[in-house]
Parts: structure tokens; sequence; C-alpha cells
């Protein structure tokens, strides 16, 4: 991995849930179930992402979604935005959408 930092190239991948959350109660999801829903947090803020600068400066992918549904973050785009401005070459969604 020292050549690949050193030679400055991208190797991570971030996966991010801006929410802990779900607009559907699907039967399959645990989102749906009382017992195992994850306790909700506060989203991220959009404001603290460039405290992580590097690295998303060495991001290959930011995957945002990966079980809660990200679409309902009011940041979404400002989050999309960061990751073009970062220059991370994969910016992938998974939404229920």
């Amino acid at each position: 991995m020292a050549v690949v930092h050193i030679a400055r190239m991208r190797y991570i991948a971030i996966f991010i849930d801006p929410v802990k959350s779900c607009n559907l109660k699907c039967k399959m999801c645990y989102f749906s179930d009382d017992k195992k829903r994850p306790k909700p947090t506060t989203p991220i803020d959009i404001n603290n992402i460039d405290k992580y600068k590097t690295l998303f400066k060495r991001a290959a992918k930011l995957q945002i979604g990966c079980g809660a549904e990200p679409t309902i973050y009011k940041h979404l785009a400002e989050l999309i935005q960061k990751g073009k401005e970062y220059g991370i070459p994969y910016i992938e969604i998974t939404t229920n959408g």
C-alpha cells in the first residue's frame, strides 16, 4: 500500500449512511423490526465533511447508502458535490427508490 500512497493513487472506498432511517417498512428489512432497527442518530453534518479531506483525496469510490435511505438526507446533493470537488471518480447511491 505504501507505493500507491507515495504515488498519490486513489485506493480507498468510502461507505457512508448519512442518515440512520428509512421511509419504507419492507418486511425483510431491519428498519421494519422495532427490536433490530438502529437507534436514530444525528445526520452527518455537511459542514464537517471537510474534516475527512485526507480520505476523500485518496478515495476511488464514494458509496452513499449502505442500508439506510440516503434520499431522505437533506444535504445529499451537497455530499455528492463534495465528492466531485475532491475528484472521487466513482460516486454511487444505493436507494430503495
